[in-house]
C-alpha cells in the first residue's frame, strides 16, 4: 500500500522567443506620393472628336513640308490610328480597308461608319 498524498501544482515556465509586444507612441512616417502630372495630360487631345483631330493632323504634315514618301507613309499610318484604332498597321494595310470600306459602302448605298473594325 502507498500513502495517497494531494499532488502540488507545479508552476510552467514558457519560453518566449520574442520580445513583449510595445505598441508604438507614434504613427509611421509614410512617404507621399507626388501629385500625378496632370499639366501634361492634354486633356482635348483625349476627347476630341474624330474630324478634330484629322485636321489638326493634317494642318501639322501640311506645314512640315519634309520629304515626301516618308512623310507620307506617317500621315497615312497616323489617319488610320485615329479612324480604324489601330496604330500597327501598315500605310497600304490602312489605304486597303479605307477604300474597301468606301466601295462597300456605295455598293449598298449606305452610310460609311467609322470606326472601322481592327486592321491587323
Amino acid at each position: 500500500r502507498t500513502n495517497s498524498i494531494p499532488l502540488s501544482l507545479v508552476e510552467p515556465e514558457f519560453e518566449c522567443p520574442m520580445p513583449p509586444l510595445r505598441p508604438a507612441v507614434y504613427e509611421p512616417n509614410m512617404a507621399d506620393l507626388p501629385m500625378p502630372a496632370l499639366d501634361r495630360l492634354n486633356l482635348d487631345n483625349c476627347f476630341a472628336p474624330k474630324e478634330t483631330k484629322l485636321n489638326q493632323l493634317t494642318n501639322k504634315y501640311a506645314g512640315e513640308g519634309g520629304d515626301g514618301n516618308d512623310a507620307l507613309e506617317r500621315y497615312v499610318k497616323e489617319a488610320g490610328s485615329i479612324l480604324l484604332g489601330n496604330s500597327h498597321a501598315s500605310g497600304k494595310k490602312v489605304l486597303s480597308v479605307l477604300l474597301e470600306k468606301i466601295q462597300h459602302s456605295r455598293n449598298t448605298r449606305t452610310t460609311l461608319h467609322l470606326p472601322i473594325e481592327q486592321v491587323y
